[in-house]
């Protein structure tokens, strides 16, 4: 739908593939290669997509980390990209453990699992696939944020 935007890379030829990366998001560099698209045409299809959407907020588990990417991606495409706001599920989640509105599983020094499985978890989500999926991750990324809205 118009609200999602998703697209399949294909890494330019000299960069070094990390295989725990591909094999953690259940890619390999043969689909990349023959379904990925170039990163500069995905990349200024992204930044359209974006300015269409006045006031979008770039909201992750740690969007800090992903706007890194995407600022980066759309450099090496000549694009100006710089996301406005960010919204971080961990803080988010924090702030409501803090107060003692969110039970999150916790480290064994007691500090809380800040990542999206542990807050997902806390609110009897979780992944459908064992693959790191993006679209799913962000899915599940909304139905947190969504949550935490409630508590």
């Amino acid at each position: 739908s118009g609200n999602v935007f998703q697209t399949l890379i294909r890494p330019p030829d000299d960069l070094e593939w990390e295989k725990e990366a591909l094999r953690v998001n259940g890619l390999d560099p043969e689909t990349l290669a023959t379904t990925g698209r170039r990163e500069a045409d995905a990349m200024a299809d992204f930044v359209i997509w974006v300015k269409c959407r006045p006031g979008a907020i770039l909201a992750g588990c740690n969007p800090a980390f992903d706007a890194g990417f995407l600022r980066a991606a759309a450099k090496r495409s000549t694009l100006h990209w710089e996301p406005r706001r960010l919204i971080d599920l961990s803080a988010a989640a924090w702030a409501a453990y803090e107060q003692g509105r969110l039970d999150l599983p916790t480290w064994q020094d007691g500090s809380p699992k800040l990542n999206l499985d542990s807050i997902a978890q806390a609110f009897h989500l979780s992944r459908t696939g064992t693959t790191h999926d993006a679209l799913e991750d962000a899915r599940l990324t909304l139905a947190c944020f969504q949550r935490l809205a409630h508590l």
